[in-house]
């Protein structure tokens, strides 16, 4: 089990390290979707409205002025989300929710202070996991060949230890989404490049800018923005995707094996973003 939170600025903490502990962490992986009822009969499920769970955070042993120590650190690293109203990261086996950690609860007994109950808030109540980058280029990359449909190179190191793979650019170019439901995703689209199109599982994600060498394109479903990068300068592209009614940029990705084409020497990095409603459980 792997249980931290991280701020908005970036601090993070252990809440499974000393000298903090939970022992109850299943209040984490419970719960409920909304049913949308008309007639008396449910016509979908959303997950509208602000959720809260509780969950019991201690602090082990140590003298009285090292438990409040680790007390205060706790309660300053929670209340800088809230004052600045902007949420946290709460991260469980890989996962994280978009969270505040909003109260805390120290019962009746102040000798038991080394436990509390800390109620956390989220209105967007998805867990999410970055689950895969996969970098898709021309020929001329290293040819290892990975589950017979990607060249990988060791010499390639990419943030945050995604995987990755590289299309053998001499077949179908083909990735498999190993989610159970449509992904959404993040996709970087390397310049120079003029109006970019790429297809993927038949459906055509294009955006009529160009770019030029060192430039970027980002399309992201789950913020659903479009933005090109230039010189470290971040530019609204949103009014130039392609508004045909049947190539929407943020069309999820469906899960299974997905084939891949464009035209062209052109590089772009492809990011599957899984949800979930509860955290994936270990052993």
């Amino acid at each position: 089990m792997q249980i931290s939170y991280v701020t908005h600025k970036g601090t993070a903490v252990d809440l499974l390290s000393r000298p903090y502990y939970i022992e109850d962490a299943s209040p984490l992986f419970s719960y409920a979707w909304n049913a949308d009822i008309s007639y008396n009969r449910i016509t979908g499920f959303n997950r509208a409205g602000v959720v809260s769970k509780s969950i019991p955070i201690g602090v082990a042993g140590g003298s009285a002025s090292a438990i409040a120590a680790a007390k205060n650190a706790l309660h300053d690293i929670f209340e800088t989300d809230i004052v600045a109203s902007s949420p946290g990261r709460l991260h469980v086996n890989g996962y994280y929710l978009d969270c505040y950690i909003m109260a805390e609860d120290l019962g009746t007994n102040m000798r038991q202070m080394k436990k509390s109950m800390y109620k956390i808030a989220a209105d967007n109540p998805v867990w999410i996991r970055e689950a895969q980058t996969i970098s898709f280029s021309p020929a001329g990359q290293d040819d290892t060949i990975w589950g017979n449909q990607f060249s990988v190179t060791e010499a390639k190191e990419y943030p945050y230890g995604y995987d990755y793979g590289y299309p053998n650019p001499s077949e179908i170019h083909r990735f498999v989404n190993q989610s159970a439901v449509p992904c959404n995703f993040r996709l970087i689209i390397q310049g120079p490049w003029a109006d970019p199109s790429i297809t993927i599982a038949g459906h055509v994600y294009n955006v009529n800018v160009t770019l030029a060498g060192g430039e970027q394109l980002i399309i992201d479903s789950m913020k659903r923005e479009i933005v090109k990068v230039s010189n470290g300068e971040r530019i609204n592209a949103f009014p130039f995707r392609n508004r045909e009614p049947d190539k929407s940029p943020f069309e999820k990705i469906p899960p299974g094996m997905n084939e891949v084409t464009w035209i062209g020497e052109h590089s772009f990095f492809l990011t599957l973003i899984e949800e979930r409603s509860a955290p994936k459980w270990q052993t």
